[in-house]
């Protein structure tokens, strides 16, 4: 640490850090065009010049890249200096337009504030003139390099912390300006990143040009319910409507965002949301009025209740419920439906958190904070596609691995995704074999002695039975498996075991059902024997799709699962949650989405309550869900839109967008935030209201709130590592969990004691799986994700369906010229049961030979036909249609 004094305040600060940064934490403002604690410093703007006196010298430097050193005196507004800003102001104000009354930014431009603040009423020498195109051409961002100040922001983010490389500075002199190669439009991300750090007008959001300025706008901070990521979203509206999404750079996520964040938001006024609810009349569904329609709901599910048993009715919930809600509605299906049979996500989504992390490490929850991958030695992607995915937490490996550090990614994936350019290695493997690899690396690390043997003795069990499952998991053996470079693999797993820290992410896998929680076990198991857990920049990260992910594992939306990742099993548990619920559960234990799905064909489940999941076009085996749907006496689907889930329904209920509604989510690295309304709601109703009206309904009087506060502290008192969580502490960031009490800030790491049953345990291996073989299907086919498409909801937003509106099967070059096709053709898909689909194709570098990437976002597409709940690697054959 050092101590140094900045205008007379004694401040201390880590060894390293800039002047900027320490006058920041002493309360003490240096002004400022160019800097942003996102992006490595500058020192383009020369404002914020300082007089350092160290050693009896006294001297002028730039603030924001000069580091502190030990008993330094700085002085940040002296007479000298305000003088030399005032004249540096000038020279940007002299080809600067003076069109600040008519320019957008006006309100929230640092060149105007600082003009004001330092009091320029005229320029002391005479101006200059550029003329720049103003450029519309890209979607969602619009250019004017006629108010560019040429701080580079732009450039530097989207270089540094996007690793898009899309911008630079084109020209030279007065003539040079921010733009494309050859002036195109943008074809990137559109995270907006280039805009929302622009100080100026230069580069701005569409959307807010001409709609309101800076002093007009009502903002709310909420939280994004696209990934699991928790970003802060601070919505700006006008009168009652939504113009512009930002996001403070105080939260979580330091005011990035993905295009999702910034641009998707506008399927909340899409004219297809549900503005009333429908009952099936006469074979088709008409609008009703809510009284009706409850009333209806509840004496449907109460009649097959009676005449059945609870055990009759299944409950379907979904990851974009709150905490609160998710809570609710666990309550309200065991207590009041009666039923055991609970389930989320298809069954699948939470795999590698439920049935890969905890039964090792004992929470069903990555391990460590999503910023804390950027100080990682090493990142090990096993499938891992965060630029499709999470790109928020793809930033983190581009700043790990940037110009000025030594990390490394280690890419283990059946597709070749961006991260592949970064500095490290790449591992590609066939489909569904990422875990073989990391087995394989496993069984190095042992046989080489790479593993922390302290870590192992002391916080691990089951290290001779792992040992000893990997007997058949040599690098050859891996090798010949998967595809792999022999000696790449053992370089890899060297590199793991030895950095200093090392962090594994998962989050493709979650999306590929069959496969995830072998996934999370063999990277619980890595982490574990070369003690890579329970420090900074370590442990193991399975990052959910959904909004709220983690919480609805947390709140107990699992077969036979209760609030705070206890089971109907657990005799104490039970007792304690009957006590709190005030009402008996079911013993039984529950069946998950393909039992529930099973046992509606076969007609022992007669009712179904979908809430929020739409099975019919994303869940694996669409022919299963469509037939089990069918096949039910009474369906209700409580959902934003006219899903095709909703469309086969009884009963139809209309609910409020996250952007309508309050409560909390919990994110992937733990954090519960505070989701808040900014939008006043229509007809519909909260998934909360809905919720309890039907309990009150079907005779439970009991279960009735004053309000989310009660809900959450209710949460807080039966889900342990809620303990300390209130709806009073939740403002900023909000509290990671686990937090014990008021006092406890939550915890970033977990493990960094013991384990909650005292050790970890190490799991043995599977079978060293054979490759996938089907004679005529050449092909392995990878469902994926898109950067611009999260579930099926994105597809209902008009801004990324503009930017992306079609699903497209991409392939490798040489698979695209030995069949004969081109970009654009129509091919069909179809796998060894018949099943098929048709999409576009396209050429590109993201699959490899021998296999054709589809994303399964697109209910055109309908690329569940081709999938299984069982099988991770499916193949198909090809054919131009």
């Amino acid at each position: 640490m050092v101590t140094l004094t900045i205008d007379n305040v004694e401040v201390t600060v880590e060894r390293g850090t800039s002047i900027l940064k320490a006058a920041q934490k002493a309360g003490i403002r240096i002004p400022t065009l160019c800097n942003d604690k996102r992006l490595i410093p500058y020192g383009a703007c020369r404002l914020c010049m300082v007089e350092v006196t160290a050693r009896g010298r006294t001297r002028k430097m730039p603030a924001c890249f000069n580091p502190v050193r030990d008993g330094m005196e700085v002085a940040t507004h002296t007479p000298r200096l305000i003088a030399e800003r005032r004249i540096q102001l000038m020279l940007l104000l002299r080809t600067h337009p003076l069109q600040c009354p008519q320019c957008d930014a006006a309100g929230d431009c640092d060149l105007q504030n600082l003009v004001h603040e330092y009091q320029i009423d005229e320029l002391a020498f005479a101006r200059e003139s550029r003329y720049f195109h103003v450029d519309n051409k890209s979607h969602f961002i619009r250019f004017n390099m006629n108010l560019c100040i040429k701080c580079g922001m732009c450039v530097r983010i989207c270089d540094e912390v996007q690793g898009q490389h899309e911008l630079s500075f084109v020209n030279r002199g007065m003539h040079s300006e921010i733009s494309t190669d050859f002036g195109r439009p943008l074809d990137c991300e559109f995270c907006g990143q280039c805009a929302s750090v622009c100080p100026v007008g230069a580069i701005s959001s569409k959307w807010l040009v001409g709609t309101g300025r800076e002093f007009e706008l009502t903002k709310t901070d909420t939280i994004c319910a696209y990934c699991s990521l928790g970003c802060t979203l601070t919505m700006g509206k006008k009168g009652d409507k939504v113009v512009y999404v930002t996001s403070p750079a105080s939260s979580p996520n330091e005011g990035s965002l993905c295009v999702k964040g910034r641009y998707g938001w506008p399927y909340i006024y899409s004219g297809e949301r549900l503005q009333k609810p429908l009952i099936r009349k006469d074979g088709t569904l008409q609008q009703v009025e809510w009284n009706e329609a409850l009333d209806f709901t509840a004496r449907e599910l109460a009649k097959i209740k009676q005449q059945s048993g609870g055990a009759s009715i299944a409950a379907l919930g979904s990851a974009r419920l709150t905490n609160e809600e998710a809570y609710v509605f666990n309550r309200f299906s065991r207590t009041v439906l009666g039923t055991p049979h609970l389930d989320h996500g298809g069954g699948y989504a939470y795999r590698g958190l439920v049935d890969g992390l905890a039964p090792s490490l004992g929470y069903p929850a990555s391990t460590n904070s999503i910023r804390e991958i950027r100080k990682a030695d090493v990142v090990l992607l096993l499938a891992a596609d965060l630029t499709e995915t999470h790109p928020i937490a793809k930033n983190e490996v581009v700043i790990a691995t940037g110009p000025y550090t030594k990390s490394e990614a280690i890419v283990v994936d059946s597709v070749q995704t961006k991260l592949c350019d970064r500095r490290g290695m790449k591992l590609f493997t066939k489909p569904g074999m990422e875990h073989v690899v990391a087995y394989g690396m496993l069984k190095h690390i042992i046989d080489a002695g790479l593993f922390d043997r302290k870590a192992v003795d002391l916080r691990c069990d089951g290290f001779d039975a792992l040992a000893a499952s990997l007997e058949a998991y040599t690098p050859e053996a891996v090798a010949a498996a998967t595809g792999v470079d022999v000696e790449v693999l053992r370089s890899a797993a060297a590199k793991y075991a030895q950095a200093p820290s090392a962090a594994i992410v998962i989050s493709e896998g979650t999306s590929r059902p069959g496969y995830t929680a072998e996934l999370a076990k063999a990277a619980a198991n890595l982490a574990l024997i070369t003690g890579h857990i329970g420090k900074v920049a370590s442990g193991v990260y399975v990052l959910g799709e959904k909004a709220n992910s983690q919480g609805a594992i947390d709140m107990g939306l699992l077969p036979g699962g209760l609030p705070g990742f206890r089971t109907v099993g657990d005799e104490d548990a039970v007792k304690q949650v009957e006590s709190a619920w005030g009402s008996p559960i079911a013993r039984e234990e529950g069946l998950g989405t393909p039992g529930i799905f099973a046992a509606a064909e076969g007609k022992t489940i007669r009712g179904l309550y979908v809430v929020g999941e739409n099975p019919v076009d994303t869940f694996p085996n669409r022919a299963l869900a469509e037939k089990a749907l069918g096949s039910l006496d009474f369906l209700v689907v409580q959902d934003l839109f006219l899903t095709s889930t909703a469309k086969m329904a009884h009963v139809v209920l209309p609910v409020a967008t996250f952007a309508e509604k309050a409560g909390t989510f919990t994110s992937a690295d733990r954090r519960v935030q505070k989701l808040r309304p900014v939008l006043k709601r229509g007809a519909a109703k909260t998934d909360l209201e809905v919720f309890l009206a039907l309990a009150a309904l079907m005779g439970a009087p009991s279960m009735t709130y004053s309000g989310l506060e009660q809900i959450l502290d209710e949460i807080a008192g039966l889900v342990p590592v809620y303990k300390g969580v209130s709806s009073e502490r939740l403002g900023g960031g909000g509290v990671p969990w686990p937090c014990q009490d008021e006092e406890d800030p939550g915890n970033e790491i977990l493990y960094a004691g013991d384990h909650p049953h005292g050790k970890a345990m190490l799991v043995a291996a599977p079978p060293l799986p054979r490759e996938t073989q089907a004679d005529g299907f050449p092909l392995f086919l990878i469902p994926s994700a898109l950067k611009f498409h999260s579930g099926s909801m994105s597809a209902w937003s008009a801004s990324l369906m503009d930017v992306c509106p079609e699903g497209v099967a991409e392939m490798n070059r040489k698979d695209m010229r030995a069949m004969g096709l081109s970009d654009g053709d129509s091919i069909r898909l179809t796998n060894p049961t018949g099943a098929s689909v048709q999409a576009k194709v396209k050429r590109s570098r993201r699959p490899l030979p021998g296999s054709v990437i589809v994303p399964y976002h697109f209910p055109a597409i309908g690329l569940n036909r081709l999938m299984s709940l069982e099988q991770p690697a499916i193949k198909v054959k090809v054919e131009k249609v």
